[in-house]
């Protein structure tokens, strides 16, 4: 009979006595045949096998291996030991306690322990294993002999190619599919592939056991998750990806057909659980159709329990930059016609700087009495570090007023900067753990700094406001009035920018390490798992939109300072103004 691929027990590898015996069903040929038992019949150990109903039994290959195995089969040629173990010896070895040896298989690979004379072993090479040594004895050859015709179909199966060759996949496919791939199934729950799948698939040459490196092991049920990024190392940007959110979805929900995603409530991560067709057969091998909308809607739909918001939501543009981890993109109508409004209203600045006529409003004139030297250069760095960043000179007019503008100004450096490192490190490399930690929304130091940069925004708008109802005398001669408008916006940024991240964090189920998140955390209170994934897609867009009309706005708003400021800062120290 034509022997299906997997074999019986006692095929195991071998490792020192204290260590737990690790178990396979395929076997290195050169080892195997350079073994103490690589010259006897498959069936001198395995006689059972021929009358086997179903080879393998699908009822044992999830035993432990102990449960298969019987130290009988191996007394059977090696009498001596049961007498030598009861005398206290085994081997060279003193024994104290006879059952610790009843497990012949935990010390010995039968499959893979040489055995030669005194003679030949000094014709080896120290160091170098002996399977790899063929001409120690005799003239090498390119592969082991043949295999006699009553042990042909052992071998067939049970001899694995190497790893990556071209007969790998073949030979993965008939081993495994020798099983997986019955109609109507050998046992009852047994996932059932489609053959089919071996066509028109990127992975059709790729070795089952590749993915599934634990296939060929007893027990065989349970296996570990594939780990997608050992052969696909780079992880998705913030583009592709979508955000920090699916940092904790595996690769399997988005990217296979056939599969329904689920949430591990130990990991928090979004794991994939085949889906079966009514014949048994799984289709989690096919690959889900890229970029498709019906994709997104296994997780993003009403009433999911993996902590999704309903909406597909685009990846956040350049015009997030100045506060999170975005992209170089513009996808979306609100950036796209932001974007448009904010380069006319910077371009009509330019033009109306270059016309002749009086100069768009500049940064407050210094106090006079202050010299200047150095090269240009150095003028222009201290220029632009200390009355463009720090803003001396408005701490110099009014210290008040230097307070509120760093409190607005320093928090979107610090989210800037921090974000484009995050954005860079992601690029650069799927290795890159520490900058995949910045962009993590639920990692503890990200989590703290952007609350507290956020917090100390508002605090600034309302000091701004507080400063304009309180304010007494006259103002000082050189500073812009306050623009309302484009305070309000920024006011409203933030503040629904806190409400969207609560929902995230109800939404999400409040994950490890949001609670850094201080402000959005508490404010997660307010919100039941359910509303807030149905609320948070209009959140977003409603934050998107406000930051998209603030930046529509700056060109024509008494703010563009902002931008204006350190320019001509820079150009009148290079130009050698006294300040």
């Amino acid at each position: 009979m034509l022997l299906l691929p997997l074999l019986l027990a006692g095929i195991v590898l071998a490792l020192p006595p204290a260590a737990r015996a690790s178990t396979g069903w395929l076997l290195d040929p050169a080892k195997f045949h350079v073994s103490a038992h690589g010259q006897l019949s498959c069936l001198d150990c395995h006689a059972e096998t021929p009358s086997q109903q179903t080879h393998p039994d699908p009822a044992r290959v999830n035993r432990a291996p102990k449960e298969h195995f019987q130290a009988q089969r191996c007394y059977e040629c090696h009498a001596e030991v049961q007498p030598n173990l009861a005398a206290g010896r085994h081997g060279r070895r003193a024994v104290d306690d006879p059952a610790r040896y009843a497990y012949c298989l935990e010390c010995h690979d039968p499959h893979a322990t040489a055995a030669v004379s005194a003679e030949a072993k000094a014709k080896f090479q120290a160091g170098v294993p002996r399977h790899r040594q063929c001409g120690a004895c005799h003239a090498a050859q390119t592969a082991p002999p043949a295999p006699a015709a009553d042990i042909k179909a052992c071998h067939a199966c049970h001899m694995a190619p190497a790893q990556g060759s071209p007969q790998a996949a073949a030979h993965s496919a008939q081993f495994c599919l020798g099983c997986h791939g019955q109609n109507p199934p050998a046992a009852q729950g047994l996932p059932l592939i489609a053959a089919s799948f071996k066509k028109d698939n990127p992975h059709q040459n790729v070795a089952c056991l590749t993915c599934h490196p634990g296939g060929a092991r007893y027990p065989h049920g349970g296996q570990a998750a594939v780990d997608c990024q050992q052969c696909h190392p780079t992880r998705h940007d913030e583009k592709t990806a979508g955000g920090d959110l699916h940092l904790g979805v595996a690769c399997q929900a988005c990217h296979l057909a056939g599969v329904k995603p689920w949430k591990d409530a130990r990991t928090g991560r979004v794991l994939a659980q085949p889906a079966r067709m009514d014949d048994g057969q799984t289709t989690v091998h096919s690959l889900a159709p890229a970029a498709e909308e019906a994709t997104c809607a296994r997780c993003h739909q009403p009433g999911n329990s993996v902590g999704a918001a309903t909406m597909v939501l685009p990846a956040k543009s350049v015009i997030c930059m100045p506060c999170h981890t975005a992209t170089f993109s513009a996808g979306d109508t609100v950036s796209a016609v932001a974007l448009i409004i904010f380069a006319v209203g910077l371009l009509g600045a330019v033009s109306f700087w270059f016309s002749g006529a009086p100069a768009a409003p500049a940064a407050p004139h210094p106090p006079a009495g202050h010299g200047h030297g150095g090269s240009a250069l150095g003028r222009a760095l201290t220029a632009l570090v200390l009355d463009g960043v720090f803003q001396r000179r408005l701490w110099r007019i009014s210290p008040w007023r230097g307070l509120i503008h760093n409190l607005i100004f320093f928090p979107f450096l610090v989210r800037l900067v921090w974000g484009i490192i995050a954005l860079l490190g992601t690029l650069a490399g799927p290795d890159q753990d520490w900058a995949f930690a910045m962009a993590a929304k639920n990692e503890p130091l990200t989590a703290l700094v952007f609350d507290l940069t956020g917090l100390m925004v508002v605090l600034g708008v309302a000091g701004a406001m507080a400063r304009r109802f309180l304010a007494q005398g006259p103002r000082p001669a050189g500073l812009p009035r306050p623009d309302w408008l484009a305070l309000g916006l920024m006011a409203g940024i933030v503040l629904v920018g806190f409400i969207l991240e609560a929902a995230r964090i109800a939404m999400t189920g409040a994950p490890e390490g949001s609670g850094w998140a201080f402000v959005g955390f508490a404010l997660s209170q307010a919100f039941g798992q359910a509303s807030a994934g149905a609320v948070y897609g209009y959140l977003w867009y409603g934050h998107a939109i406000l930051t998209g009309a603030f930046l529509a706005y700056l060109p024509f708003s008494r703010m563009f300072h902002i931008l204006l400021a350190p320019i001509v800062l820079v150009l009148n120290a290079l130009r050698g103004h006294q300040h």
